[in-house]
Order: structure tokens, then sequence, then C-alpha cells
């Protein structure tokens, strides 16, 4: 047998590191710092209890980068958030959602658990306490200077933007707290997070919003050009699972009075979803399935300044608070046709899900680069592709990818979402 390359050892190396933490993270925030030792969580992870020291020196260095990883969850969302393109209330807004709809993720209590020790063990490293101030007067900090950019605006009431920033931090924290000790008590209420609430607490009565129109400034996709053909996929979840075959097709519409494209979707089992998004800019106006005839009662539903979700099957119907361009998790491969491929810089979008992927509910920051050029080999044949990675600054490892030929017509040929790989079958 060849030995492995040095890409493919780093990449095991990654795997293990990853694995560690990942059952450090369940495991101190279960048991608490005191009461967990290294032994028990290399044994949870299949590991022997030397080969974690390979890694980390000692169980403070584990928890120091547990932590780490904790507390950069906010200050990544404010960073992204900060930089969205919109006034300063609404990236407040933004970063709020994206906030709160991570506070509905298991991992979200393990990062409050964690975060919550550091404070106040007296057994915690001063290293562990220094991360966390850093990192939560950075997350502050980006607060504050929305504030103050909002009071120059006449949008945010006259108040310290530090004490309002540090009011604001409180809140969130409180809430998203709160919202991860619900989930474990299934007679209170699921959901309670609304951005709104805080929005309005720092907002100026004297100011008024103009309603939120979709639309974006500068135009971030060229066309996107119909193939009048019919697609074909196969999509296996897992290499233990069989495939399951779907056919999509694109076409031209019209949605309140503007040109518009529909996208339809058919699974083997009668499941369909149905999509409309706009011509001039991709927008997304509205998403629905069924099965069958039957009426169509899982729905996306877009509008000017808000969206609506409504998903039986989780038993999910929430109203967000939308402003600028706002994309969809469904209609993102269709709209990735027309990325510049040619653009060597990170992309970023917002995109709204509806929990079917694993994700909760909420708006996601995203960010889309192309990797380079790769040939892709499937039931179709063989392409030239450019590879795009879709990822988010929060849940670094939760990665998405798509092949789209670098000879057009630009449909998608593979995409890989967490593991579920789709591939072209063939073209009707």
């Amino acid at each position: 047998m060849a030995p492995r390359s040095k890409e493919a050892n780093q990449a095991v190396l990654d795997r293990r590191r990853e694995q560690i933490i990942r059952t450090a993270f369940q495991m101190f925030a279960e048991r608490g710092y005191a009461a967990t030792k290294i032994s028990d969580v290399a044994s949870a992870a299949g590991l022997s209890h030397g080969l974690i020291y390979h890694y980390f020196k000692t169980k403070e260095d584990v928890f120091t980068e547990l932590v780490k990883s904790a507390t950069n969850v906010f200050r990544a969302v404010t960073r992204y958030g900060s930089g969205y393109d919109s006034d300063p209330l609404n990236k407040i807004r933004v970063i709020t959602e994206m906030v709160f709809s991570m506070s509905h993720s298991p991992e979200s209590a393990y990062y409050l658990n964690i975060v919550e020790q550091a404070f106040i063990s007296e057994g915690i490293s001063k290293a562990s306490k220094k991360v966390i101030v850093e990192n939560i007067t950075s997350s502050i900090r980006c607060i504050r200077d929305l504030i103050f950019e909002g009071q120059k605006m006449g949008q945010i009431v006259r108040e310290d933007p530090q004490r309002l920033a540090l009011a604001y931090y409180s809140m969130v924290r409180g809430i998203t707290g709160m919202q991860t000790k619900l989930a474990t008590f299934p007679d209170l209420p699921a959901s309670f997070s609304d951005a709104e609430v805080i929005v309005r607490s720092l907002k100026n009565p004297e100011f008024k919003e103009k309603p939120a129109v979709a639309q974006i400034k500068e135009k971030r996709f060229s066309s996107l050009k119909i193939v009048r053909k019919t697609f074909v996929y196969r999509t296996r979840i897992s290499q233990k699972d069989g495939f399951i075959f779907h056919n999509e097709k694109v076409t031209k519409a019209g949605a309140k009075g503007r040109k518009a494209f529909r996208i339809v979707t058919e699974q083997e089992n009668g499941e369909r979803m149905v999509a409309l998004i706009h011509a001039a800019n991709l927008l997304p106006i509205r998403v629905e399935f069924s099965i069958g005839r039957a009426k169509a009662n899982h729905f996306i539903d877009y509008r000017d300044d808000r969206v609506i979700i409504q998903n039986p099957q989780l038993g999910i119907r929430k109203e967000l608070r939308l402003s600028g361009p706002y994309y969809d998790n469904y209609t993102v491969p269709y709209i990735l046709q027309s990325y510049r491929f040619e653009s060597v810089e990170k992309m970023k979008l917002i995109l709204v899900m509806d929990g079917i992927l694993g994700w909760p509910v909420g708006p996601y920051g995203i960010e889309i680069r192309n990797t380079g050029r790769e040939t892709v080999k499937i039931p179709a044949g063989e392409f030239e592709c450019h590879k795009l990675e879709l990822s988010n600054p929060v849940f670094e490892k939760r990665k998405v990818y798509y092949w789209y030929p670098v000879n057009g017509p630009r449909f998608y040929v593979k995409r890989n979402i967490l593991g579920s790989v789709t591939e072209l079958m063939g073209i009707q």
C-alpha cells in the first residue's frame, strides 16, 4: 500500500482534532469543567488517552479551544452582519435574527454552557477568560459602532452607545440562553425570540422607517439563461442509502406583474417543489411544496419587507422582517448558474432557511467562493467544472459545494450538502 501524502495525513489529523473538540464540547457542557477528565473525552471520541496529547497538552488547552469556538460564534455573526449592505438599524436586525436562529440548534446550548463556566469557575485558566473578554469586547464594540452610526442618522435613541451596546448584548444573551433551555421543556413554548423586540428597544420613536424594498444596488449576477430541457438527478444521503431520483426544470413566467422564472422539481415519491424568482435580480418570490394533488401547505412566501415560513412537518410558522437582498436556500443552485465565475473574491449573501436541512429556521450569512476547476465524472458524463464553496462564518464545518461546467450552459452537474451528494443523470 502506497504511503499517504502530506495532504492526506493532514486531513486525518484535522478530522481527529475536530472529533476531539466536538466530543469535548458536549462533555464539558453537560458535566462541567471539574467533573470532565481527558480520559473520558478520549474514550467517548474512540481514541486512546495518549493520542489526545498529540493535539492538546492539558485539559485547560482543550477547554480554552472550546471557549474560543463558543465566543467566536457571536463575534463572527456581528462581523458578518456589520458588513452587510444596509443601514445601521437593519444591520443590527440582521445580526439579531441570525443569532436567534442559531439559538434553536443543539450546539447553542453547549456554547452558552461553556461560556457560563468560563465566567464563573475559579478553576478555569486565565487564558480561557482572556479569550472570552477579547471576543465579547470585540462583539460589543461592533454593535456600539453600529449604534453610533444609527444615532447620527436619527435611527437610534440618544444614549451612550457603549451602554446601549452592553444592554443589547445582555438582552440577546439572555434570550438565547432561555431559548436553549425551553427546548428541554416540551410544555413550554418552543420559540419566542423576535429580533423586532430588540430593534424596537433601540429605535428612536421619532424615526420612521421606510417600507423595505428588496432590491440590489449593484447587480451581483449575470443574466440567467434558460435551457429548455429537463434535468434528471439522483441523490444519495449517505453511502448506506439508496438513490432518490428527481427532475428539475426552469421556465419563464410572470408574477405580480413582473417577469419571473419558474423552477419545478419533482421527486419520484410524488413530492413537488414550485419556486418563483424575479428575472431582474433573481430574488425569491415564493417556494411551495406539495405531494401529488395535495394542496401546498409547506411554503416560504417572500414579501417586500418580510418572509413568512410555514412548515407543518416541523410544526413551524414564522414571520421574519426583511430589508435588502435576501435569497432562498432552495433556489440558490439556480441563481448560482449566473455566478460571475471569473471573480476571485468571496461573495456574501443572506439565505433564508426553513429548517429542513438541519439548519434552524431563519436568515444565515453565506460566503461563496470559486475554489478553482475540477474534473467531475458522473452518470451523465465527464465535465470540466468550476467548484463553488458555500460556507457560513460561524458554522465553518458545514460547507456546501456545487460544480458547474466551465463550458455552458451552466446547470449544476453535482452538489454536496453536508455529505448528501446529488449527481446529474441526464438531460431530456
